[in-house]
């Protein structure tokens, strides 16, 4: 019997990171992990380079967690963005924030990031089982009996670190929801999160590749708007993508409406007036010369024309009321269905999970079993694209590392 005052089962950025912290702080610690290697998903996070975390005041870390913000201000509070860059600078690798606010290993690379933890871990006589999948949980008197399919371990503390079931391939299949159910916890509905979507006839295949900025969608579902956000959006061979779609895929279902509005500042009849007096004043133009005075990609004007039946050649002093009407709903509340989400083989994040009313959010620890924690993925908590879920792991790692018995923050980062 292998005994251990913590263990850990998962070797992502959570497991690894409470590992550390906790055995610095000289506890006996073991990650169980099922892969060959740690760190699987890790090492596709940016395409490989590793985002991860996003710069700029905690503050606005608020708006990047859907509606489970709540849940976890108190981990970002205590280990935030700027504590994760220093961890990482003070063991020698260099970090590099971009304009638009994303944090990545100077190197780009993102093998280099775990091999910091990994380096961590083994410095501090962390435990890692690899190629062992956990098969069973017993509660006991004061800890847990784990079993998995090559051996059996005690731990006075267990840490689910599993992740959730994005990207397959790398392990992520659910297994921390299975184990959570089996301790009495209730699963939220696990969804693809951070994930493109295909549309319904989609007839903008043209446009694939296309960028737009500052575009307003709208989620409708049963007749009824269920929110709205700007940002920008990439058109797809299938549908759409770019980051308001993906940061808005978990409120989003299959069979929702989406409307999207191209204009900046303007509504349908603000934009329809404008068109009207414009059209007016140029019966000579062309349509789609006109339209490119409102700088829209020469490729979308075409495409809209076309959904619309409008020929690029026809001239303002041609457009009748219900025409001029047509177009102007295009560009100001094109109405789409989606046909379908994008699996979890493509999407970045799990929504759903762990539910959060179950779990202590000042110390991660569960409501329904003392000295069991839940961290990271496993959890009902996804931030956007930019960093915010790593970001996540690491933060809640850290507020159930220092429940455990790690030290106060401000020792976090040192070394030795």
């Amino acid at each position: 019997m292998n005994k251990y005052e913590v263990l850990i089962i998962g070797a992502g950025p959570a497991g690894l990171f409470a590992a550390i912290e906790l055995a610095k702080n000289k506890k006996k610690v073991a990650i169980i992990e099922k892969n060959e290697q740690a760190g699987r998903k890790l090492l596709l996070s940016g395409l490989g380079q590793c985002n991860l975390t996003q710069g700029g005041d905690m503050l606005d870390y608020a708006n990047h967690y859907g509606d489970n913000y709540k849940y976890i201000k108190n981990a970002l509070d205590f280990f935030g963005n700027m504590d994760t860059i220093d961890f990482f600078e003070k063991r020698g690798l260099k970090m590099e924030t971009l304009d638009n606010g994303k944090v990545f290993p100077l190197s780009r690379s993102a093998q280099d990031l775990l091999d910091v933890l990994l380096k961590e871990c083994i410095g501090y006589g962390v435990t890692i089982r690899y190629n062992q999948a956990v098969t069973r949980v017993r509660l006991l008197e004061n800890g847990f009996d784990i079993k998995t399919d090559r051996e059996s371990f005690e731990a006075e503390h267990l840490i689910v670190a599993t992740g959730g079931k994005s990207y397959p391939k790398t392990g992520s299949s659910g297994d921390g929801y299975v184990l959570g159910a089996q301790l009495g916890h209730k699963i939220i509905d696990p969804a693809p999160a951070l994930t493109s979507i295909e549309i319904e006839a989609y007839p903008f295949e043209d446009l694939a590749g296309i960028s737009l900025v500052n575009v307003l969608l709208e989620i409708w579902r049963d007749g009824k708007k269920l929110r709205e956000d700007r940002g920008d959006i990439l058109f797809t061979h299938k549908g759409l993508s770019g980051p308001l779609i993906l940061n808005n895929s978990r409120w989003m279902r299959r069979g929702d409406g989406i409307r999207l509005n191209f204009v900046e500042k303007k509504n349908e009849k603000e934009f329809d007036k404008e068109l009207q007096e414009q059209i007016d004043a140029s019966g000579k133009l062309m349509i789609k010369t006109l339209l490119r005075k409102e700088e829209f990609p020469k490729r979308l004007i075409e495409s809209l024309l076309k959904h619309t039946n409008i020929s690029e050649e026809t001239k303002c002093s041609q457009i009748d009321k219900s025409t001029r009407k047509l177009l102007s709903k295009s560009f100001t509340g094109l109405s789409l269905t989606i046909a379908s989400m994008g699996g979890y083989h493509m999407a970045m994040v799990t929504s759903g999970g762990i539910s959060m009313k179950e779990v202590n959010p000042t110390t991660m620890e569960s409501r329904l079993r003392k000295r069991l924690y839940f961290i990271g993925e496993v959890l009902d908590i996804d931030g956007d694209t930019g960093g915010y879920n790593i970001q996540a792991a690491f933060s809640t790692a850290m507020l159930c590392a220092k429940a455990i018995g790690g030290q106060e923050k401000n020792n976090d980062n040192k070394q030795g």
